[in-house]
């Protein structure tokens, strides 16, 4: 895999590649033209002959069991099926994350908190990769600066340093327009400016020289001629270089195409006749919506009911087949019209804002409508007239998807991020990573029509449950399960797989990942039962899943060899990266990906530490020191391979690829010593400074290279040119990563990464505690309440406390703002930039406590509310879709509501005494509230949910979590595995824990006993867990094992919250000592 790469589009239609049976179908769609196949061949060399990819596998009744062509296949592109069944009982399912879900949610990591956008109302958006990255920036045209060119990193959320134009012409004229794109088909793209007070001239300038391009520009066009005319960018014929395009309202709507090289006209291009002169509000836009050969150009038509047009430039005319015939662009003469592929399926997306509600819909010009589980329900576009969007591939991830863009000037110039389409599951991942692939595409296909493009395709069929087995003897218990469930006619053409909890061989339970090459060489396990929540975390399941299939197809653990761990072949194949994937250096995305490139030979004896691997991709790879222990360092550049702290050295003798032979088996214990020059090393031997394997395994050690093993020199290895598409591969089962190895590598990996911290976020005054009860995360920042609390007289503060604002990433205190008396919960809007801190009550009015609301971007408060809750006040959360506060009572009885855009108390929703801690689904607009009561009666313990709209309010029955002795107090809730997790403190007889319910339903699941009183809970369902502070440690809890997994010992945890995006790291704040400590989730000890 190559940086350059990764952010290429993905061509081929996932939503048609990957079949869920029972968990929804993709919509249909135009078939394409089946090809006329001329001969029983394999055109393209994947061991599936042309006859079968286009007629499809038949059983020998003629029936079809497989229609290979419906689901995408072509003879002359490379296509790997799977059919892949999960063992499920009950609520414990096995099941990949299909789920990506819910769309239209802003992104987690990236945007710009503040720009120029807001400093005058000319002032412009785009987006376009300037440095050649493969990232797009976010570029901002300033016509309050003599024209000035920002441009802002979206991972940084800070203008870029080395990219920019001081000085162009776009404040010349109210008129001038701002354009990104590749005008010379080189390199990274430029910033095209149209400026109406010279004649039309069309300015070209570079944002890694600061200049004009002095080569680039066009003289004279009719963009003056008009102030309803526009500017875009666009590859009209497919050659690799952007056109620049202006659509005259003053000529029919005629669309002038120029070349930025020659300076002049295109002799070939335009359109003679659109109707974008038809109304003042019309828009001009640009993009591939057909998935095929150049783009096409999108006016999106006020005057007939929203009507999106599509027109060829080549051809000069509209579209016959391509179009929207209604949107709701008219509603409003603020809507606004971008064009993107923000689902990756390799063709443009019309996307339409909406100035009511800021709803942002995605519609299909191929299909004429709308698409399907798209769009964004809800955003800031509405807040002020010249709010703008566009959109941009800002990640550059496998998965080929653009993000949408609003630049909001109500906000101080924020750009918000949206991911229009639902996140991947880690099947979709591997679909994506196989679509992006180098391999490449089929010279000259003899059949007209057939997709013809590099990559390859995967066709998952995920078909359906098996029952479950705790443990499943290798091979025989897989082979029964398929002689039940599969087809034989698929046989030899497709890969069966089976999701299972764990596995043994022999009569031994290996506690592994998975297995392949077993009696039948095309199959596969995952069998992750023992991994983070009892199914693998997303990561871990696409990890594995590429990890096993990569088996079937040749590839070893060492690529051309069974060497393991070395550092210069970046691959889910090898250990170092099968779980754990390569992190990327600047966004810490963990990659899923197979190796595109052989590196240079390494030989242990005799490193370079300047030369490092000698790879060029970002990213971060894993390696071993003279001291031993997992380190990581940049791959593309030097390594200090022997621990000095610095990277000079020559000739190093390092063990740099951990040179285990005798690993520990299912026991978790080595039973092995060591020979000769061999040594121990923790749990495992590894090989002596000859790097030969001199001792054999004993008991039920695991013996991971043989006797005789030479590992002194390891090769690197290109995966996809050497894959093996040959149909039944002889079985040879390798061993594989187990549990306890993963640990070690998880563990060494983040901490490497992002160390385990203890922060002080104030000094210590004696006579005082200093509890941190109220933590919070953004993309950016945590944000921890603190204050003294007097020894002598609890619960009492002699000053108001503060809000302490720290960066993720460096644990350093970058804010501290002044809030109420013992603050004590914060919750944080990422739609709207507050944040909300709730008090206790203030000296002197024992009924009234502060809410305090704080402006993210300038950390300033910009209101106090003063409630009437009396001394209760527990929780504050807040609804990022309605922008609704909600604050919990628990004497009273009653939840406070505030409105968030105006900052008013409403009416609050009564609902008995004892609602404490509290989280909202946005989504259904629904409040869970975890309530107990013991001081009088009715005592109560259980958990209510409560509907909110804006407009109706419904408290539905409180479901009973047991007797009142239970004592609920924290609540959280997971919307992509359908859970809620409620902490309790317990009391008497009663043990502490966490109550497990399904979301859906509100039944209750299960019970999951803690060794402290359970205060808090936060969860991350990507990785199926849940952390319960419970005193004095955090209890990590398996969504699908149902119990405590890992334990991390702290010194008094009592608020704990869970980082957004890639990070696997949690928060918890100390009751006692005024600290916030960050902690890896392969942090402790697991169970």
């Amino acid at each position: 895999m190559m940086a350059s790469r990764r952010g290429s589009a993905v061509a081929a239609t996932i939503a048609v590649a990957l079949l869920v049976a029972g968990l929804g179908r993709p919509a249909a769609a135009t078939p394409p033209p089946t090809p006329t196949v001329t001969a029983d061949t394999d055109t393209d060399g994947d061991a599936i002959p042309d006859l079968v990819e286009t007629g499809g596998i038949r059983r020998p009744d003629g029936s079809v069991s497989m229609d290979l062509a419906a689901l995408g296949a072509s003879p002359c592109r490379k296509t790997v099926v799977i059919e892949v069944d999960y063992m499920a009982d009950g609520d414990h399912s096995h099941a990949p994350d299909l789920f990506g879900g819910p769309p239209g949610v802003p992104d987690k990591v990236l945007g710009v908190v503040d720009t120029r956008f807001e400093d005058d109302p000319h002032n412009q958006l785009a987006v376009g990769d300037l440095d050649a990255d493969g990232r797009a920036e976010v570029v901002i045209a300033d016509a309050s600066e003599g024209g000035r060119i920002h441009v802002y990193d979206p991972f940084t959320h800070l203008a870029s340093p080395a990219l920019g134009v001081t000085d162009t012409r776009f404040e010349n004229n109210a008129n001038n327009q701002l354009a990104v794109g590749n005008v010379d088909g080189q390199g990274g793209d430029e910033i095209v400016i149209a400026d109406a007070s010279e004649g039309g001239r069309i300015g070209v300038f570079d944002a890694t020289t600061h200049l004009p391009s002095p080569s680039l520009g066009v003289t004279d066009t009719r963009f003056e001629n008009s102030r309803e005319n526009q500017l875009a960018v666009g590859d009209l014929d497919g050659d690799g270089k952007d056109e620049i395009l202006v659509a005259d309202a003053s000529e029919g709507g005629r669309i002038h195409v120029y070349d930025a090289v020659t300076h002049l006209p295109s002799p070939t291009l335009g359109v003679t006749d659109t109707r974008f002169e038809d109304d003042r509000h019309n828009q001009l836009a640009v993009g591939n919506v057909d998935g095929q050969g150049g783009d096409e150009i999108v006016i999106a038509d006020a005057s007939e009911g929203g009507r999106i047009g599509v027109f060829d430039a080549t051809t000069h005319l509209p579209s016959p087949t391509l179009g929207v015939d209604d949107s709701t662009f008219e509603n409003d003469s603020h809507n606004q019209v971008a064009v993107g592929d923000v689902n990756g399926d390799g063709r443009d997306e019309i996307l339409v804002a909406n100035d009511s509600g800021g709803r942002i819909d995605a519609l299909d010009a191929v299909t004429r409508g709308p698409v399907k589980g798209l769009g964004v329900s809800d955003t800031r576009f509405n807040n002020d007239a010249h709010n703008q969007i566009a959109v941009g591939d800002l990640d550059d991830t496998v998965d080929g998807r653009a993000e949408l863009l609003h630049a909001d000037a109500s906000e101080g110039g924020q750009i918000q991020v949206f991911d229009a389409a639902a996140p991947l599951g880690p099947v979709n991942q591997a679909i994506a990573m196989f679509d992006n692939a180098p391999v490449a595409a089929v010279a000259d296909c003899p059949y007209p029509g057939a997709d013809s493009r590099p990559g390859v395709d995967m066709i998952v069929d995920v078909s359906g449950a098996v029952p479950e087995q705790a443990v499943l003897d290798m091979p025989s218990g897989f082979d029964a399960i398929k002689a039940v469930n599969f087809d034989p006619a698929r046989d030899p053409y497709v890969h069966y797989n089976i999701w299972g909890h764990q596995y043994s061989v022999g009569g031994v339970v290996t506690g592994s990942s998975g297995l392949s090459l077993f009696s039948d060489g095309q199959d596969f396990l995952v069998s992750l039962g023992g991994f983070g929540g009892g199914n693998g975390t997303s990561r871990e399941q696409a990890g594995t899943f590429v990890h096993e299939l990569g088996h079937t197809l040749g590839l070893k653990h060492g690529g051309g060899d069974d060497i393991n761990h070395k550092p210069n072949y970046l691959s889910a194949m090898n250990y170092n990266f099968q779980l754990s994937g390569m992190a990327d250096v600047t966004t810490g995305e963990s990659l899923v990906a197979y190796s595109d490139a052989e590196l240079p030979q390494l030989d242990q004896k005799l490193l370079s530490e300047p030369a490092g691997i000698g790879s060029d991709l970002p990213v971060y790879t894993t390696y071993r020191n003279t001291a031993g222990g997992e380190r990581i360092a940049r791959a593309d550049g030097p390594i200090d391979w022997n621990g000095d702290n610095d990277a000079v050295d020559v000739d190093v003798l390092a063990q740099a690829n951990k040179a285990a032979c005798v690993g520990p088996g299912a026991n978790g214990t080595s039973d092995t010593e060591p020979k000769n020059l061999d040594n121990r090393y923790k749990n495992s031997i590894r090989s002596g400074d000859d790097f030969v394997c001199d001792t054999p395994a004993l008991g039920d050690d695991e013996q991971e290279y043989a006797v005789t093993t030479d590992q002194r020199l390891l090769d690197g290895y290109d995966d996809w040119t050497n894959l093996e598409f040959t149909a039944d591969p002889v079985p040879a089962m390798p061993t594989e990563i187990t549990t306890g190895e993963a640990d070690e590598l998880a563990q060494a990996h983040d901490q490497a990464l992002a160390p385990d911290v203890t922060v002080a976020l104030a000094p210590a005054r004696p006579g005082y505690t200093a509890p941190v009860l109220g933590v919070a995360t953004d993309a950016r920042h945590v944000y921890a309440t603190h204050y003294y609390e007097s020894v002598a007289e609890p619960h009492t503060s002699d000053q108001p406390g503060s809000l302490v604002v720290l960066d993720r990433k460096t644990m350093r205190v970058t804010g501290r703002i002044p809030v109420g008396y013992r603050p004590h919960s914060v919750a944080v809007d990422d739609v709207t930039g507050r944040i909300y801190v709730l008090g206790a009550q203030r000296p002197g009015e024992p009924n009234k406590v502060d809410l305090t609301v704080i402006d993210r971007r300038t950390q300033s408060v910009v209101a106090t509310i003063a409630l009437p809750t009396g001394q209760t006040a527990t929780d504050v959360v807040v609804n990022e879709r309605t922008g609704r506060v909600y604050v919990s009572n628990n004497a009273f009885g009653r939840i406070h509501v505030v409105d968030g855009r105006t900052n008013t108390e409403l009416a609050p929703i009564m609902t008995g005494k004892g609602p404490l801690g509290m989280a909202v689904d946005p989504d259904t607009d629904t409040l869970y509230v975890a309530m107990s009561y013991v001081s009088s009666d009715p005592k109560v313990a259980g958990l209510t949910a409560i509907t909110d709209d804006g407009v109706t309010q419904v408290v539905h029955p409180m479901v009973s979590l047991g007797a009142p002795s239970v004592q609920p107090r924290d609540v959280t809730i997971d919307r992509l595995n359908d859970r809620i997790y409620v902490a309790a403190i317990g009391g008497g007889a009663t043990r502490p824990g966490v109550s497990v319910l399904r979301l859906s339903t509100r039944e209750v699941l299960g019970h999951v006993d803690t060794a402290g009183p359970a205060r808090a809970v936060a969860v991350d369902p990507f990785a199926h867990q849940a952390f319960v502070a419970a005193q004095g440690r955090i209890d990590v809890v398996g969504q699908h094992s149902l119990t405590s997994i890992r334990t991390i010992p702290t010194a008094s945890a009592f608020s704990v919250a869970v980082a957004d995006g890639p990070g696997r790291h949690l928060f918890t704040g100390d009751l006692l000592s005024g600290a916030l400590t960050r902690l890896a989730y392969s942090s402790g000890t697991r169970k």
